[in-house]
């Protein structure tokens, strides 16, 4: 049962007087004033606002979700990257260089472009800039017979190498071989013995048919002593004796 006065609220109790069912509020009334009714009994009390009950766990609800999301996402946000395995692309050459600052890949791009209308032909670079902003290549059929000298230039726009410019490489002019004996010859044949040394001749026949010379290394002294003769049939100089320099062998011939 339900009090008269109040809805809602269970009857702790009757009315004296008119038996009405009441609660504990309006019961305490009627004790205080000894024969009240029910129709002058306190105001009815206000019940519990569920709504707004309601609203506020809702709110409080929403808002353990934002902060349950936001650490979620500052956790994620913080992880390390997993390791990934990079694809196996397939072999189309080496990459296009994009930077100055890449030697290795510079001096390839110079030869290739270099060598890009001659197939089958090789190069190699044989001056550039610090920066790799011009560069020179000579090219031929192979690195002991190059025909062309190419100048590049690097052009930034389309980042790779132009040919601006190409002269052919001359053919290296041998010295021209004694044809008699001679001072020329006689110290070609004493550097055959020892390549590199200076040469000195010391005593040779009036038609340089005998020639006595001394080599040593340079800014140094004198080593070894050779007499040679000139061969007619052979048109060289062909050694007689070899020595080292205080010998009485390497001493001028007789009749020198």
């Amino acid at each position: 049962m339900e009090c008269t006065s109040h809805p809602g609220y269970a009857a702790a109790g009757a009315c004296p007087r008119c038996g009405q069912p009441l609660c504990a509020d309006c019961l305490a009334a009627h004790q205080q004033v000894p024969g009240a009714c029910p129709a002058t009994a306190p105001a009815p009390r206000p019940r519990p606002n569920f709504t707004a009950l309601w609203i506020l766990a809702g709110v409080l609800v929403l808002c353990l979700t934002v902060l349950l999301v936001v650490a979620y996402v500052t956790s994620r946000a913080a992880a390390p990257a997993p390791a990934s395995v990079p694809a196996v692309a397939p072999d189309l050459g080496p990459p296009p260089v994009q930077s100055p600052a890449a030697t290795v890949s510079r001096e390839t791009t110079a030869l290739q472009t270099a060598l890009a209308d001659h197939y089958g032909w090789q190069g190699q670079v044989t001056w550039h800039q610090d920066d790799w902003s011009e560069a020179r290549v000579s090219i031929g059929p192979s690195l002991s017979d190059l025909r062309l000298s190419r100048s590049l230039w690097w052009d930034q726009q389309q980042q790779g190498f132009r040919i601006i410019a190409e002269k052919p490489i001359a053919a290296p002019t041998s010295p021209t071989a004694p044809v008699g004996p001679g001072q020329q010859a006689a110290a070609a044949a004493a550097r055959q013995q020892d390549p590199g040394w200076v040469v000195r001749i010391i005593a040779h026949s009036n038609d340089w048919g005998t020639v006595t010379l001394w080599t040593g290394p340079p800014n140094s002294e004198f080593v070894n002593a050779y007499r040679f003769h000139w061969d007619t049939g052979l048109a060289q100089y062909v050694l007689d004796h070899a020595g080292t320099v205080g010998e009485s062998a390497g001493g001028p011939p007789a009749g020198e």
